[in-house]
């Protein structure tokens, strides 16, 4: 491995709470559960970028004023925010960095806008995944009065309407996953490509800056806890999972992802050779479980809680709240599994008072 791929040019930092100078960028980091906050990326030079705002509460407006100034970087020099997708942990400070940095342009996907621009909004894809997973009309509202102004007042958050000014589309791809081929803009001497990543939200988006080779990965990591429950979710997942195994160590030196695990240095850095296996791995999974699902479902009916408790050995650590009322993160991807595979023929879904089993012949 050559010196410029060595991951010692990082810091090694293992606590929350802080801001990591990684030279040429900045990681704001969480203080709180780094799995359900995420990180905030600052782009430095002559006209900074912002990667993800993260939440009102976590890391929070005062911090990340904190640390632009502490690095020199006036907020109105800031010339973009880009948002890799439209969860809130990702997107829900950006009123106040719109104020903060007044001067920058806010860039997003078509498919995640309204839902960022809406943040209380229930998709609808999650409407679906309720009716499929036999919520009755109590959990529904539930969900929502739980959900939505409980949101707004843990994260003391009322700006609904945040401003968007660009957004990016997929380009055709008809010869191929080149990085060449991607939406791109300019800040300094960073030249920045989006690259469409889809499923852990409609619009998840990579950001991969083609001077460093280095890839912003936001929540597209391997083995996500969450994706977007609906059939095509899975086909985009394998999608953009099959065309970053094309990538190579000459085109990505690093990834940095937008959580990660703080019992290891730098855990959101890690060298393009390792992450490349950890998505092979990814990928086998996913196609294994759908090979092995059928064969679960032969002759008997399962319900999509029951699936995943075979599958995942973990779910029954979900608390006991988020299984009855709430999606955990693992029925989402059941739900995806399971629409995907009826969609082929493979399995049937049956209406069993009120609830959605699920079965192969």
């Amino acid at each position: 491995m050559t010196s410029q791929l060595s991951i010692d040019r990082f810091p090694k930092v293992k606590k929350m709470g802080v801001t990591v100078d990684c030279g040429d960028f900045l990681i704001i980091r969480p203080e709180s559960s780094y799995r359900m906050h995420s990180s905030v990326i600052i782009l430095k030079g002559e006209e900074p970028v912002i990667i993800d705002t993260g939440t009102t509460k976590d890391p929070g407006l005062k911090r990340i004023t904190k640390s632009l100034h502490k690095h020199a970087i006036n907020p109105l020099s800031v010339k973009y925010i880009l948002l890799t997708h439209s969860h809130s942990d990702h997107v829900l400070q950006l009123y106040g960095l719109e104020k903060l940095c007044a001067n920058a342009k806010v860039i997003c996907h078509e498919k995640d806008e309204f839902n960022i621009q809406h943040p209380t909004r229930m998709e609808n894809s999650w409407q679906k995944a309720l009716k499929l997973l036999g919520k009755s009309q109590i959990n529904l509202f539930l969900y929502r009065i739980l959900s939505i102004p409980g949101y707004m007042v843990f994260y003391r958050s009322i700006n609904l309407y945040p401003r968007i000014d660009y957004v990016v589309k997929n380009p055709e791809t008809r010869n191929g996953f080149r990085l060449d081929n991607f939406p791109k803009i300019q800040a300094g001497k960073n030249i920045l490509h989006f690259i469409p990543t889809h499923g852990h939200s409609a619009g998840h988006t990579c950001i991969y800056n083609s001077n460093d080779k280095i890839l912003f990965l936001g929540d597209f990591v391997p083995f996500t806890p969450w994706i977007n429950p609906l059939p095509e979710a899975l086909d985009d997942m394998i999608n953009s999972l099959e065309n970053f195994l094309t990538l190579t160590t000459d085109q990505v030196h690093f990834t940095v992802s937008a959580h990660g695990d703080i019992r290891k240095e730098n855990w959101e850095i890690t060298p393009w050779d390792e992450q490349r296996k950890r998505f092979r791995l990814f990928l086998d999974t996913i196609n294994e479980t759908l090979e092995r699902i059928p064969k679960l479902l032969h002759r008997r009916a399962l319900s999509t809680e029951h699936l995943a408790q075979l599958l995942i050995p973990n779910y029954k650590r979900y608390l006991w709240v988020m299984r009855v009322l709430f999606i955990p993160p693992a029925l989402t991807w059941i739900l995806s599994y399971c629409q995907k595979l009826e969609k082929q023929g493979k399995i049937r879904s049956i209406i069993q008072r009120n609830t959605v089993l699920w079965s192969s012949e």
